[in-house]
């Protein structure tokens, strides 16, 4: 008996872990800790801060590189915690920040919920050893702080989510996934929010606040939840070389659905197209009206020279190309927010989502540019009444006291 605990140490403690957080959620009722306790206590400095962030994709990054310059104008003793993949990009913005390498949990989803068959065996898989890795990363922080944070801010990052639970400390959720769980429709087309729902409640069942990243107008009567403008850096609009569109391939689908999209380009006549990808497609080197770049630094060079971006949904990049007045044509991958995202952009007729990656399609998008964007400047007179930094300044001034 004593044997297979040993062997078995850390499967169990992270079958308890899964069962706490559930338990947590049931407890609350879908209730949250009231920040105000926090917030609004006298006695309470806050000098030490833990920013966990989700390494998959650039939205996430880019949107807590914005948060993070915020709270560096606080003198607050910062400390950064991502993926592996992300750790350098962070060194390299922020070199007067200590960068903790974390890993990513796995937590599958099914119709019912959690799938703990899926979860257990996917974890049994992973090499890494979580329950210790989670302990070195905890001891770790509290070396580098010498001694807990007094606030974590995760931005769709779980780790730091769990230091906080284990520890106590006050938690803000920094996730625009976060707004699936008020909305009222409850799916699209063939894709339901469940999924979305199901992770995040996991993940995050408790926080003291939830602050949501929104480029659509969103009305949340929740005390604790603070829906923001897109939170992205200031982007000036520039004049670029006429007729060029800007391309944006996520590395998070297959080259096949890219193919088709360049096939079209490639045909269309008197426009260029500037691609990033980080994927080969040797076979259209030969026309000479697309070229391809490497993601990289002087992408939003090119974003704010562009005169429209085609690209998949993601939340960040969507809301850039807004800030900038640039229409979208957009062509979701196989998710609920993607697709959500795409049918925004349709409702406020800010851009086209691509049904059908026709020529004739493309057309009637390209013959619109200036009526979405036209429309995109009324729809933010409308809908931005206050910037990111106003409403999340004013909330650090009650955090800091």
């Amino acid at each position: 008996m004593l044997s297979f605990f040993r062997q078995n140490i850390e499967l169990i403690f992270f079958c308890v872990i899964i069962y706490m957080n559930k338990f947590c959620k049931q407890k609350m009722n879908g209730s949250v800790r009231q920040y105000s306790s926090f917030f609004f206590e006298k006695e309470k400095i806050v000098k030490k801060i833990l920013v966990g962030i989700c390494g998959i994709g650039n939205g996430h990054i880019s949107r807590q590189s914005c948060i993070i310059k915020e709270l560096q104008k606080r003198e607050a003793q910062i400390v950064i915690a991502t993926t592996k993949d992300k750790v350098h990009v962070m060194e390299k913005r922020f070199p007067d920040i200590k960068v903790v390498e974390i890993n990513i949990p796995w937590i599958f989803c099914n119709d019912k919920g959690v799938d703990y068959v899926k979860t257990l065996e996917k974890y049994k898989e992973n090499k890494n050893d979580q329950f210790l890795s989670f302990l070195n990363f905890a001891v770790q922080i509290e070396k580098i702080f010498n001694g807990k944070p007094d606030l974590v801010i995760s931005d769709y990052e779980p780790n730091v989510a769990k230091y906080s639970y284990s520890t106590s400390t006050p938690l803000i959720c920094m996730e625009q996934q976060a707004k699936f769980i008020y909305l009222s429709n409850k799916g699209i087309l063939d894709y339901s929010q469940r999924e979305e729902m199901d992770r995040l409640n996991y993940f995050f069942p408790k926080f003291d606040l939830r602050i949501i990243s929104s480029f659509f107008p969103m009305n949340i009567k929740k005390s604790n939840v603070v829906v923001t403008p897109p939170i992205i850096s200031e982007l000036e609009e520039r004049e670029g070389e006429k007729n060029i569109g800007l391309v944006y391939f996520s590395p998070y689908s297959s080259s096949e659905k890219y193919t088709k999209v360049l096939y079209l380009l490639s045909r269309v006549e008197n426009l260029k197209f500037i691609i990033y990808t980080n994927l080969d497609f040797p076979e259209f080197n030969r026309f000479k009206n697309l070229t391809f770049k490497e993601f990289g630094s002087t992408f939003k060079e090119d974003l704010c020279c562009a005169k429209f971006l085609i690209t998949t949904s993601g939340h960040q990049l969507m809301s850039e190309a807004l800030a900038l007045n640039i229409p979208l044509y957009t062509f979701p991958l196989d998710t609920y927010e993607q697709h959500y995202n795409c049918s925004m952009i349709e409702k406020y007729r800010l851009g086209k989502m691509a049904k059908n990656m026709t020529e004739e399609e493309f057309s009637r998008f390209y013959k619109n540019i200036e009526k979405y964007k036209n429309n995109i400047v009324s729809f933010k007179e409308k809908y931005y009444k206050k910037s990111w930094k106003d409403i999340f300044n004013e909330l650090l001034d009650k955090i800091f006291n």
